[in-house]
């Protein structure tokens, strides 16, 4: 079922994420398109789930959004943290970033690259894309073309040693 004007628009609008908002808000819908209005080549927006079923206009989420590409936002079940991949400067190729917030309620953190450098072996030289975090907060799920793989776009997990809030 097409979602309508409140999440389409004639741009490439792709990539969803949705957060359930059991904190007392209403769902939200965050993608990333490449619509004409933001800061880059893609950014990062949002709608509201309205009580009809239907979604209300979409938001820039001008915190997350670069002037390089910024796509396919996964925010973690209780929306304090998000993931996203981006080609944004400190990339070494498309890298994954994440941001966190206090409440589900505020803006996001300043973005940081999840393993700057690659030092982690998390991101690589190559594409790492479709970033998702699971439910225990800890694994993250997510595609890259680097070396070794079995095909153009093979899929990895990390799982970090600390919870973030």
């Amino acid at each position: 079922m097409n979602l309508g004007a409140g999440g389409n628009s004639p741009s490439n609008d792709q990539g969803a994420g949705y957060f359930e908002n059991d904190q007392g808000g209403a769902p939200l819908l965050f993608f990333g398109s490449d619509r004409p209005g933001g800061p880059g080549a893609n950014d990062i927006y949002v709608s509201q789930l309205l009580p009809d079923g239907s979604f209300g206009p979409t938001t820039l989420v001008a915190e997350l959004s670069s002037a390089a590409g910024d796509f396919r936002p996964s925010v973690r079940f209780d929306g304090l943290e998000v993931f996203f991949f981006s080609n944004r400067p400190g990339s070494l190729g498309s890298d994954l970033w994440t941001a966190t917030r206090e409440t589900a309620f505020d803006f996001w953190s300043d973005v940081v690259n999840v393993d700057p450098g690659g030092v982690l072996k998390v991101n690589s030289a190559a594409n790492d894309i479709h970033p998702y975090i699971a439910p225990d907060r800890r694994t993250l799920y997510f595609a890259s073309n680097r070396a070794g793989g079995y095909g153009a776009q093979d899929l990895y997990v990390t799982t970090r040693n600390r919870q973030h809030p």
